[in-house]
């Protein structure tokens, strides 16, 4: 009978700190940039492997923003992505935005290149300079097989 008691002693321990580790990694992760604090933008890619709401968008590699939402465009199939960028950061109208290897294991992020224009886009508005993904895999099976 004391065995059993230990048992649950263990189990409500376990599920107790695993309770207490999911709460406190909620609560300090940066889980997405607040519609009330940010502005949206958009730009159509032919390509976006990778890419997922929630994905980071950085500028210099600093994060300004993230991945909103992700749609196919009916008539050209090309991707649409729309991304949540905070306030305090104003991105000119002639910037480039493009999708970046992050590590070799697949992980992407977004990345927007400033331009020097003196106009800024606003909300709503599309950021036309974009960089298409380019697949790692398809570049290693070019190079592994030459065709």
């Amino acid at each position: 009978m004391n065995k059993n008691y230990f048992e649950i002693i263990v189990g409500v321990v376990v599920v107790v700190v695993a309770l207490i580790f999911f709460l406190s990694a909620r609560n300090t992760a940066d889980v997405g940039v607040s519609a009330r604090e940010s502005y949206q933008l958009t730009a159509k890619f032919l390509r976006i492997d990778g890419i997922e709401v929630g994905s980071d968008v950085r500028i210099a590699g600093i994060k300004v923003g993230s991945v909103f939402e992700v749609s196919l465009d009916k008539e050209s199939y090309d991707a649409i992505l729309e991304i949540s960028i905070l306030n305090n950061y104003a991105i000119p109208d002639d910037s480039y935005i493009s999708i970046i290897s992050s590590n070799l294991l697949g992980g992407k992020y977004i990345d927007i290149e400033p331009g020097i224009s003196d106009e800024f886009l606003v909300d709503g508005e599309a950021i036309t300079y974009t960089r298409a993904s380019v697949s790692i895999e398809s570049l290693l099976s070019k190079f592994l097989f030459k065709n």
